[in-house]
């Protein structure tokens, strides 16, 4: 499909509108660090004793006191973000790792070949034609549970759409296939190094512990995205008129030919995936087995990218370009990271960040710790708003909210599972995540629109993870 069919100018205004987004991102947490510093002048100090416990440090219940507030100036208002950096160098470097692993895939063009022939398969049988939608969306939500799949299906989504109109469905149905299929697998990641996995870090909990809960609410999640979407496609099927995009469809399907060639998956597609498969194979049993941490999975997906480059013959200087852009693709979100983590080192030098979590306890002693993770849901809901980050997230609110949960009762692994539910969940439909404006500026489906189709999806969700919230408790997770 020409790039035209897609309609160039809208898909610019989109990346206008999400830099804006990106800017009002920086402009509030700075000013959050503005504000925490003139706090520092104005609350009382106070500190709680600290005692370290399975290898992370806890919160001494009935120990705290008032001291002496240290009020921060201008000068260490400024210094913050560089201790930011230096205190999540080791996350900000994995993120940046990450980025170039999958601008060397995406160079090897692998995923979209597979999905390609993945599509031509479906489309000659038509008794197994109905399998595409479960299919590909379980793919996709693997990818977001175990990778983070996120911006990469930028790329992927006109050739989804393409192949979803093919089919049969329409554009709502592409678009569900990849944004739907990957918000939901990355709320509800089990491997997802950038909620999950920079949560726990920042929690002082083994990495990737708990991966069996997390997998049953994986199922679960995609489970319900893809009755979700298969429930509208087969209305459409039989009907096409009742289709929200019905008579753009129409237009589109008329210039469609991306399945009349297709190109053929070579040896090095096939090694590229082998190699891959084994990486997380290797990757599962590094931590469970020998406990690797952030700088062995970083080291592990570093060494994927001179694999697949060796395997797909690129040569030094297009390897070390594509993992370039892949890096710089995600220095704003690294950037990010070190300025919420200023937040928190700001308000710790002043010796209010005990202070504020002695109010949250105060305030959440009085709800039962069920509740409590219920609520910490919520926010992170509302939070995701402004911040749409997850790991810029993660590094703004585990820091309180780890050592809330052990003075309220609530164990910190439930505490990291309400974060990344509610922070993912919303990522279906927010108007300030960059992902979701130009997979909806590349199929040309309004907002509005979008959100009539899927609110009821976010809803069943939102309760469901709700529900999910409570057996972990009575499991002691």
């Amino acid at each position: 499909m020409s790039l035209s069919f897609f309609c160039k100018q809208r898909i610019v205004n989109k990346m206008i509108k999400m830099e804006k987004f990106k800017l009002d991102a920086f402009f509030l947490i700075t000013m959050l660090i503005l504000v925490t510093a003139v706090l520092t002048w104005v609350l009382p100090g106070g500190t709680y004793d600290r005692v370290e416990q399975d290898g992370r440090q806890v919160v001494v219940e009935g120990t705290y006191q008032t001291v002496d507030s240290d009020p921060q100036g201008v000068f260490d208002v400024l210094k913050s973000p560089i201790k930011g950096f230096e205190q999540t160098a080791e996350i900000i470097f994995f993120i940046l790792i990450i980025g170039g692993f999958f601008s060397v895939l995406e160079k090897t063009g692998t995923i979209g070949i597979i999905i390609k022939n993945m599509a031509l398969f479906f489309n000659a049988h038509e008794t197994i034609k109905m399998f595409y939608i479960p299919v590909l969306m379980t793919l996709i939500s693997l990818g977001g549970a175990i990778l983070g799949l996120g911006e990469e299906l930028i790329v992927l989504t006109p050739l989804i759409i393409s192949i979803s109109l093919v089919l049969g469905y329409d554009t709502i149905v592409g678009i569900s296939i990849s944004l739907v299929a990957a918000a939901t697998g990355y709320s509800a990641g089990f491997l997802n190094p950038f909620n999950v996995g920079i949560a726990q870090g920042v929690a002082e909990i083994p990495l990737y512990s708990g991966i069996g809960y997390r997998l049953i609410v994986w199922i679960v999640f995609t489970g319900i995205a893809i009755f979700f979407t298969m429930r509208y496609a087969m209305k459409i099927q039989k009907n096409p008129e009742l289709s929200l995009t019905a008579k753009m469809d129409k237009e589109k399907r008329k210039e469609i030919k991306i399945l009349e060639k297709t190109d053929k998956v070579t040896l090095a597609h096939k090694l590229i995936m082998f190699a891959f498969g084994g990486a997380l194979i290797l990757l599962v049993w590094g931590i469970v087995k020998q406990g690797w941490y952030i700088q062995e999975i970083a080291a592990l997906f570093l060494g994927l990218s001179f694999l697949t480059a060796v395997i797909y013959r690129m040569n030094p200087a297009e390897t070390s370009s594509a993992f370039a852009r892949g890096a710089a693709s995600l220095v704003k979100i690294s950037i990010f990271i070190a300025f919420a983590r200023a937040i928190v080192i700001v308000a710790g030098d002043g010796k209010i960040l005990d202070p504020i979590l002695h109010g949250l306890v105060y305030v959440f002693s009085k709800f039962h710790p069920i509740v409590s993770s219920q609520f910490m849901f919520i926010a992170h809901s509302i939070i995701s708003f402004f911040v749409v980050s997850s790991s810029g997230q993660a590094v703004l609110t585990i820091p309180i909210l780890a050592p809330l949960s052990d003075l309220i009762g609530l164990s910190r692994q439930i505490t990291v599972l309400a974060f990344q539910l509610g922070q993912g969940i919303i990522h279906i439909f927010i108007p300030t995540s960059p992902i979701v404006l130009a997979i909806l500026g590349i199929g040309r489906v309004s907002l509005s629109d979008w959100f009539s189709w899927c609110w009821k999806l976010v809803l069943i969700l939102t309760i469901t993870a709700m529900l999910l919230l409570i057996p972990p408790y009575f499991m002691g997770w």
